[in-house]
C-alpha cells in the first residue's frame, strides 16, 4: 500500500472506513482530519459550580463510579471541575440508577461522594432510581395555610434572581395595594400581617414567582401546572395564560375582595371521605360546607365556628380526625358571597391568553385551556370547592408525574401520594422550600432529586457556558462472570482419556479434585456387582479410586489408605449416569467421594470419606507368604458353591464378578480362596492399580465363613462399611489368593484381616480392620422390606444455583388481587380502613398525650433534653420521645417553637380509655389488636422510663392467650395470610419441576403462616425453614412441625452477622418475615440480611 495525497480546500478532512468480516461481523469508523487545539487561556474562577450527575445500570456500578469521581476530582480547581461536570451531564448516557450532588467547592463535593460511598448516603448526595424514562413534571403551587412569618427572606438574600422576581411583583402590586409585598416578606415575625388574607396572598404570589423563575432559570423543564386555591393563579402564570402584570392583577383583587369576609367563619381539616361527610353536614342546613376535596379521605370545610364545632363534637366522639385551621376565614363557602361582585368589576377586562403548558384546574378537575381563566373562572375559584384529587388523578392518568410544591412550606405532599396510592399510578410528590430551610439550596437539591428520579433539565442553563470535554472515569464494570460452569462433559471433549479409568479427570482450576462419569455403558463389568436387586458401585471400586489418588499426590504415600468408610451407597439404576468427584484435602491428605446425576443441579451426595497416609519408611515392606499352601488342605468349596449361596444371601453377582475360584475353611475364623480373574479383563489390568473385580472377589471370600446359615435363620450378608488400612505392596494385576481372618464379631458387624497373594504365596497387599456391617437381605434379592420402589426426589441445590424464577411483583398482585378482594369484602376491610384506622390513630394519639403528662410534660415549656432528664428517661428512648411529640404535633396538641415543647391545654383529646371501649364494642372483630394496642398504651409511660422493655409488650411470650388469639383470629393476620397463600400458590404454580423450591420464615414463635403455606406447596418439593432468634422457640417449633420432615427450625438472629452463624448467602427463593421486623435490634441490617438470603 502506498499514501494518497488529499488537496487541501479549507475545511476539516473526514472519511469513512468501511470493514466487512467474513463472519458477519460489520464495522464502520469515521476519522477525522488531526486539529491542534488552540491554548487555552487562562480560567477564570466561577461564580457558582454546576451539580455533578452520575449514572449506572445498578446501586453496585454506582457506588463504584462515585468512588472513581471522586478519586477523579480530588485536588481539581473549579474551573477544571465545570469541564468534567459538563462532560459527564450532557456527554453520558443517563441510566436508571442516578447520583447528583450540588457543588459548593470541588473539595467539599469529594468529601460528600466518599461518605456516600463508605455508607450508602451522604447529607450532600442525591441517588435513586428513576421512577420513569423520562418522568415528567408537574408544578403544584400551594394555596392558604403555607405561609410562615420570615417566608423567602433567606432567598432573597441569597438569589438574585429570586430578588428580582419578588421585586418585580412588588413594583406591579404596590399601585394597587397599600402595602410592599417585599416588606410583608422581610418582616419580622411579631410585625407580620400573613394572617390578613390581603397580604398573605400577594406574598405568596410573590414568593411563587420567585421560586419558578429561580428553578426554570437552573434547568427546571415543568410539563404541567396545577394549584390549590389561591395557587391556581401563580400556576396560570406559568403556564402561560396569564401575564404576569394580569396575575398581579388577579392576585390582588382575589385577595382584595375576600379580605371584608374576615371574621365571618372559620375551616377545618377532616380525615373522612368526601361522600361521608356531605352525610354529616346534611344535618346542619348549609352552616357548614364542603370547601376541598384534597384526597379520597381528606377534606376541608367552612362554616360558622358554632356549626365546626358542633360537628367536631359528633365526629371526635367517634374518634374522627377533626382539625380547626388557624384561619380566620371560610374560603370556598356561602360565605365568600359578598367577594363576587368587586372581584368581576376588577377583573371585567381580563383577556387570558392560550396555554404553553397544560393547566389543570382544581375547580373543574380537568385540562383547560387558557382562554377559559376569565373573570367568571376565577369566581369560581373562589367560591367552589377546591378538586385536588380529580385534578391529580387527571395528571396521574395519562403520564408519571414528579409533582413538585412550589411554596413556602410543603402541606399537600400526603394529600397526592393518597390520590396516586387510592388511583394505582406511579408518581412522586416533592417538596421545595421548607419551614425555616427556605434558602437556595433548597431549590437546588429539589432539582437535582427530579433529575434522579427521571426528570429531563436543560442541560444549556444547568451548563449556561459551554465547557470542555474532557476524560471522565470509565464505566464501573461488575465484571459478572455469564459463561456457563466447565463440566465433565467439556473436560470430555478437550480430553478424550482421563488420568485413570474410575479416578477420572483433574477438574479445572481446582486442585487435587478429579471428576468422572460412572455409569454401566462406560463400565459394563459394573453391570454385575448386584447388591439387592440393585446395580451398587462396589466398594473395592473406591479403594481404586484412593489408590490411583496416592500415585498423583507427591506428599502421600501411593501405597497406603487409611480410615476409609462408607457413608452411602451409589446405586447405578436404569442406565442413569452419575458424575463422582474426588476431592482431596491438602493439609491432612484427607478425601471426599460425592455424586449426583450427570445433567443436574442436585446437591452432592457424600458416599465416601477417608484418607492417604503420610510417606512410609522403605523398610515398610510386605510380610513374607501366605502361611498356608493348598496342598494340605481338605475340605474345599467349588465356585459354583459359592455363588450359590451368595444369590440366596441376595448378592447375585454377575459373570465379571465371579472372579472365586475355590475356597478352603480352615477354621471357624479363618478362610482361604483362589482367585482367577475372568478371561475378558485381562486387556484391562494394567490400567488399575487393584482392579475393582480382584478385590471384591477377596472381600467376597468372607462368605466363605459366614454364610452358613439353619433352616430357621433368615439368609444374612454383610457389606462393606469401614477399613482401617489398606497397604499395597506390589503389583495389583498378581492377585491369585486371598486369606481371610475374622478377628471380632458382634451382633451387627464382622470385623476381618485380608492378605492378598499372587501365586507363590508372596503378599501383594493388606487390609486391616475392614468392619462389614450385617444386611439382611431375601432369597429373592429384594432388601427388607420386601416390597419397596425406586422414586426420584428432588435434592436442594448445592453452592449457588442459579436466579429464583419467581415471577414479577407486578404480575403476582395482578394475579391475587381478585383473591384479596373477596377476602376484604368478607371480612369488610373496607370499614376497618374508613373507620377503625381513624379511631387507632385517635387511641394512639390520646395514650401518648396520657403518657406524657405522666411524665410531667404539661407543667410548663421543655425541650426533650429537659423533659428526659427530669422524668429519668435512658438516652435510648430519645428516637421514641420525638416520634411521640411529633404526632402530637400533626394532630394541634402540640407545639414546637426553636426547640422547645409545649403541650396545648386547649385541645380536648378523648380519654383513651372510653376510646377504647368504643372501639371494643363496635370492632368486636378486633379484639386481638385492641388487647396488644391497650397493653402498650397503658405501660408507654414505663417504656419511656425504661421500667419496661417494649419487646416485651410487642412480642408476647407462648402461652399468653391474647398473642395466640392474634394471630390465629385477627381479621388483619387472616388478610396477611390469604395474601401470602395466594402469593406462594401463584409461585408454586409457575415453579419448575425440576427444582425445590425453598422457603424462609423468620418467626418469633408463631406458627400460623407456616400452617397456612403448607396448605399450598407441593409435597417433596419444597425446603421450609422457619428461623426464630430464641432457642426455647425453636424447640417449640420443631415440635410444632416433627411430622413435616421437609420444615425445620433454626436458630438465627436476623440481624447479625450471617457468616458468624454458618449461614449461606442466597440460600432461599422466598423470605417471609411476618410480626418480627418491628423488634429487631437494627432493622437495616435485617433488611439487608434479608436480601444477602435471597437467591436473586
Amino acid at each position: 500500500s502506498e499514501y494518497t495525497p488529499l488537496a487541501k480546500n479549507g475545511s476539516r478532512i473526514v472519511m469513512g472506513v468501511n470493514s466487512l468480516g467474513f463472519g458477519g461481523t460489520n464495522a464502520h469508523a469515521i476519522l477525522g482530519e488531526c486539529s491542534i487545539p488552540a491554548k487555552r487561556r487562562p480560567a477564570r474562577e466561577p461564580r457558582s459550580l454546576p451539580p455533578l450527575f452520575i449514572s449506572a445500570r445498578s446501586q453496585g456500578a454506582l457506588e463504584a463510579l462515585a468512588s472513581a469521581y471522586a478519586d477523579r476530582i480530588d485536588g481539581s480547581n473549579p474551573a477544571d471541575y465545570c469541564d468534567l461536570a459538563y462532560t459527564a451531564g450532557v456527554r453520558r448516557q443517563q441510566h436508571n440508577f442516578r447520583l447528583a450532588i450540588p457543588a459548593h467547592t470541588p473539595a467539599a463535593l469529594v468529601l460528600s461522594l466518599r461518605e456516600f460511598c463508605a455508607h450508602g448516603r451522604s447529607a450532600g448526595v442525591v441517588s435513586g432510581q428513576v421512577v420513569a424514562t423520562p418522568a415528567r413534571v408537574a408544578l403544584l403551587f400551594s394555596g392558604n395555610g403555607s405561609q410562615w412569618p420570615g417566608m423567602g427572606r433567606r432567598l432573597l438574600a441569597e438569589n438574585r434572581v429570586f430578588r428580582r422576581a419578588v421585586e418585580e411583583v412588588d413594583a406591579l402590586l404596590q399601585p394597587m395595594a397599600s402595602f410592599s409585598v417585599l416588606d410583608a416578606l422581610k418582616a419580622q415575625a411579631d410585625k407580620s400581617r400573613l394572617h390578613l388574607t390581603e397580604v398573605a396572598q400577594p406574598a405568596l404570589f410573590a414568593l411563587q414567582v420567585g421560586v419558578l423563575k429561580v428553578l426554570l432559570a437552573k434547568g427546571l423543564e415543568p410539563d404541567a401546572v396545577f394549584g390549590h386555591s389561591v395557587g391556581e393563579i401563580t400556576a396560570a402564570y406559568a403556564a402561560g395564560a396569564l401575564s404576569l402584570d394580569q396575575a398581579a392583577r388577579t392576585i390582588y383583587a382575589r385577595s382584595a375582595a375576600q379580605a371584608p369576609t374576615r371574621g365571618l367563619g372559620r375551616m377545618a381539616a377532616v380525615a373522612m371521605p368526601a361522600s361521608d361527610i356531605l352525610n354529616e353536614l346534611a344535618a346542619f342546613g348549609g352552616e357548614v360546607e364542603l370547601a376541598a376535596v384534597n384526597s379520597p379521605k381528606s377534606v376541608t370545610l367552612s362554616g360558622t365556628l358554632a356549626g365546626l364545632q358542633a360537628l367536631a363534637s359528633r365526629l371526635q366522639a367517634r374518634a374522627v380526625f377533626f382539625r380547626m385551621l388557624d384561619l380566620d376565614y371560610a374560603f370556598h363557602s356561602r360565605f365568600m358571597e359578598p367577594a363576587r361582585a368587586p372581584l368581576l368589576q376588577l377583573l371585567a377586562d381580563l383577556k387570558p391568553s392560550t396555554t404553553r403548558l397544560p393547566y389543570v384546574s382544581t375547580v373543574t378537575g380537568t385540562v383547560l385551556d387558557g382562554k377559559e381563566l376569565g373573570a367568571d373562572y376565577w369566581w369560581d375559584n373562589i367560591r367552589q370547592p377546591v378538586r385536588l384529587d380529580r385534578a391529580t388523578e387527571t395528571l396521574a392518568s395519562e403520564h408519571t408525574y414528579l409533582y413538585l410544591e412550589i411554596g413556602p412550606n410543603p402541606i399537600l405532599q400526603g394529600y397526592i401520594q393518597e390520590n396516586l396510592s387510592a388511583a394505582g399510578r406511579r408518581g412522586r410528590p416533592l417538596a421545595t422550600l421548607k419551614k425555616d430551610d427556605d434558602g437556595e439550596s433548597r431549590l437546588i437539591e429539589a432539582l437535582c432529586t427530579s433529575q434522579v428520579l427521571g426528570a429531563s433539565l436543560n442541560a444549556k442553563k444547568i451548563f449556561p457556558k459551554r465547557g470542555r470535554s474532557v476524560s471522565l472515569p470509565t464505566y464501573a464494570w461488575q465484571r459478572e462472570t455469564h459463561w456457563y460452569p466447565p463440566t465433565d462433559e467439556l473436560t470430555t471433549l478437550l480430553k478424550p482419556r482421563g488420568e485413570h479409568p474410575l479416578l477420572g479427570f483433574g477438574v479445572p482450576h481446582v486442585e487435587r479434585t478429579w471428576e468422572n462419569q460412572i455409569d454401566t455403558v462406560r463400565f459394563p463389568y459394573l453391570a454385575d456387582h448386584v447388591v439387592g436387586g440393585a446395580v451398587v458401585f462396589p466398594a473395592s471400586a473406591f479403594l481404586e479410586m484412593a489408590l490411583a489418588a496416592a500415585a498423583s499426590c507427591p506428599k502421600a504415600d501411593s501405597r497406603v489408605v487409611e480410615e476409609l468408610e462408607i457413608r452411602s451407597p451409589l446405586v447405578l439404576m436404569n442406565g442413569q449416569p452419575w458424575v463422582v468427584r474426588f476431592s482431596l484435602a491438602a493439609d491432612d491428605h484427607g478425601f471426599t467421594i460425592r455424586s449426583r446425576p450427570r445433567f443436574s443441579d442436585d446437591q452432592w451426595t457424600l458416599n465416601v470419606v477417608g484418607r492417604l497416609a503420610s510417606p512410609l519408611p522403605p523398610s515398610a515392606e510386605s510380610p513374607a507368604r501366605l502361611s498356608f499352601t493348598t496342598d494340605n488342605l481338605s475340605s474345599l468349596i467349588k465356585a459354583e458353591q459359592h455363588y450359590r449361596k451368595a444369590a440366596d444371601l441376595g448378592l447375585r453377582y454377575g459373570p465379571m464378578f465371579r472372579a472365586v475360584a475355590e475356597l478352603w475353611p480352615l477354621r471357624e475364623d479363618r478362610v482361604l480362596a483362589r482367585i482367577e480373574p475372568p478371561v475378558e479383563l485381562a486387556a484391562d489390568l494394567g490400567a488399575y492399580r487393584l482392579h475393582p473385580v480382584l478385590l471384591d472377589a477377596c472381600l467376597q471370600s468372607l462368605l466363605g465363613i459366614l454364610s452358613g446359615h439353619s433352616a430357621r435363620q433368615r439368609p444374612v450378608a454383610y457389606l462393606p462399611q469401614r477399613l482401617a488400612r489398606l497397604h499395597l505392596f506390589g503389583d495389583g494385576r498378581t492377585i491369585r489368593y486371598c486369606e481371610v481372618v475374622v478377628k471380632s464379631r458382634l451382633g451387627r458387624s464382622v470385623v476381618a484381616d485380608f492378605k492378598l497373594a499372587d501365586s507363590s504365596g508372596k503378599i501383594v497387599a493388606t487390609l486391616d480392620g475392614f468392619r462389614f456391617r450385617r444386611m439382611p437381605l431375601t432369597a429373592d434379592g429384594a432388601t427388607e422390606p420386601s416390597l419397596y420402589q425406586f422414586r426420584a426426589i428432588l435434592k436442594p441445590s448445592d453452592g449457588h444455583p442459579s436466579k429464583a424464577p419467581l415471577p414479577r411483583p407486578a404480575a403476582l398482585a395482578t394475579r391475587v388481587a381478585p383473591v384479596l378482594e373477596r377476602e376484604c369484602q368478607a371480612l369488610q376491610r373496607p370499614e376497618y380502613y374508613e373507620q377503625f384506622i381513624p379511631l387507632l390513630d385517635a387511641l394512639v394519639s390520646a395514650y401518648s398525650f396520657e403518657a406524657l403528662r405522666e411524665l410531667g410534660a404539661t407543667r410548663h415549656p421543655f425541650t426533650i433534653e429537659t423533659l428526659m432528664q427530669s422524668a429519668g428517661m435512658p438516652g435510648t428512648q430519645t428516637h421514641l420521645l420525638r416520634h411521640l411529640l411529633d404526632t402530637l404535633r400533626e394532630e394541634g396538641s402540640a407545639v414546637c417553637s426553636e426547640n422547645e415543647w409545649v403541650l396545648s391545654n386547649n385541645v380536648e383529646l378523648p380519654d383513651s380509655t372510653a376510646i377504647w371501649r368504643r372501639m371494643l364494642a363496635d370492632f368486636p372483630a378486633y379484639v386481638p389488636e385492641l388487647t396488644v394496642v391497650g397493653r402498650c398504651g397503658m405501660h408507654l409511660a414505663d417504656v419511656l422510663r425504661g421500667d419496661i422493655d417494649a419487646a416485651s409488650l410487642l412480642s408476647p411470650t407462648r402461652g399468653v392467650p391474647a398473642a395466640d388469639h392474634l394471630y390465629k383470629t385477627s381479621p388483619t393476620i387472616r388478610v396477611m395470610c390469604t395474601a401470602l397463600r395466594a402469593i406462594v400458590r401463584e409461585i408454586v404454580r409457575l415453579w419448575p419441576l425440576n427444582r425445590r423450591l425453598r422457603i424462609l420464615e423468620i418467626s418469633n414463635d408463631s406458627s400460623t403462616v407456616a400452617e397456612e403455606l403448607l396448605r399450598v406447596l407441593p409435597r417433596e418439593q419444597y425446603d421450609y425453614v422457619i428461623a426464630t432468634p430464641d432457642r426455647e422457640a425453636r424447640a417449640h417449633l420443631i415440635s410444632a412441625f416433627s411430622e413435616f420432615p421437609h420444615v425445620s427450625a433454626v436458630e438465627l438472629d436476623i440481624a447479625g452477622n450471617l457468616v458468624d452463624q454458618g449461614v449461606l448467602r442466597d440460600a432461599f427463593d422466598v423470605v417471609i418475615a411476618p410480626y418480627v421486623l418491628h423488634a429487631v435490634r437494627d432493622i437495616r441490617a435485617a433488611l439487608g440480611n434479608v436480601r444477602r438470603l435471597l437467591s436473586t
